[in-house]
């Protein structure tokens, strides 16, 4: 019985390396490809920052979907070290650039087995979250609605949605208690930076002068709409081109076409860093003395 045990532990070890080689593979040659279609020469010194800055914030970013996991994995009986699940999320996140957009889950679905974790309860923490987090997106684009439907009344309708989230997140937590709501409010949290750093991008080009908050926060849901409709499209990996064909669609009438490609752009660069940014300090992590156990 010990032998099968550490055949399987050795088998999960060796698909998660895989799959983390083959992500680490597929990140760079996306990085390369969006810094080859952007002109990097022609970028500020405050662009440069700007790309520094949100690449950190990125990594925090990161963090947050490992700390939502571990909290699902809470909920389904199964409690780990907050530093183990932050590493492992970290490293096998980069698999969501291999082609078919499951390799990421299948990963952590290896390095959780491989360090002993019951299967069932990994699996199940997988279709949470993708439930999750498409249900916080949903919640999220809500706030768009007024770019595709103009007789909406965007500050009533923008209240109506905040009142929606925050109903969600009681229920959640009155329904599923604290583990489920806290890993909500973390998907949540991680949406809205992700918006917030696509606005941060369209502010560089000074494009906010002439628009209105309602506006703003409408553009930002228009790219959750868009990282949403990315992540659940099939065989799309990271949401390639589909994301950026969203965005586009919401906002080409709205926001002028370069600032918008240089925002495009500008995010999936920083995602692309953030997450080979957050691999490497996973790896370091996972090196440090201690296991999965909490």
């Amino acid at each position: 019985m010990g032998s099968k045990h550490a055949n399987w532990k050795r088998l999960a070890n060796i698909a998660g390396g895989i799959l983390g080689i083959a992500g680490i593979a597929f990140l760079v040659a996306q990085l390369r490809r969006y810094g080859a279609a952007m002109d990097l020469k022609g970028l500020s010194s405050n662009d440069w920052l700007a790309f520094a800055c949100l690449s950190l914030l990125g990594i925090c970013m990161n963090a947050c979907l490992g700390l939502a996991w571990r909290a699902v994995l809470a909920w389904n009986a199964v409690r780990v070290d907050a530093r183990w699940a932050i590493a492992t999320y970290a490293i096998t996140h980069v698999a969501r650039y291999v082609p078919g957009n499951i390799f990421h889950y299948a990963g952590r679905q290896a390095v959780g087995m491989a360090a002993g974790l019951p299967a069932r309860a990994l699996a199940r923490a997988s279709f949470m979250e993708l439930a999750m987090v498409a249900s916080c997106g949903a919640l999220l684009g809500l706030f768009a609605a007024p770019l595709v439907i103009p007789e909406l009344d965007a500050l009533w309708w923008r209240l109506t949605a905040m009142i929606l989230v925050i109903v969600t997140l009681g229920v959640v937590f009155r329904l599923g208690g604290r583990r489920l709501a806290e890993a909500l409010a973390l998907y949540t949290a991680y949406l809205v930076m992700s918006g917030l750093t696509f606005l941060a991008f369209i502010a560089l080009r000074g494009s906010f002068q002439t628009f209105q908050s309602q506006d703003v926060v409408a553009f930002g849901a228009a790219y959750i709409v868009a990282w949403l409709i990315g992540m659940l499209a099939p065989g799309a990996p990271a949401g390639l081109g589909v994301r950026e064909a969203v965005v586009l669609f919401f906002l080409r009438g709205s926001v002028d076409a370069a600032i918008l490609l240089f925002a495009v752009l500008g995010t999936r660069i920083t995602s692309v860093c953030a997450d080979a940014l957050a691999c490497a300090l996973g790896l370091f992590l996972r090196r440090l003395p201690g296991g999965a156990a909490a």
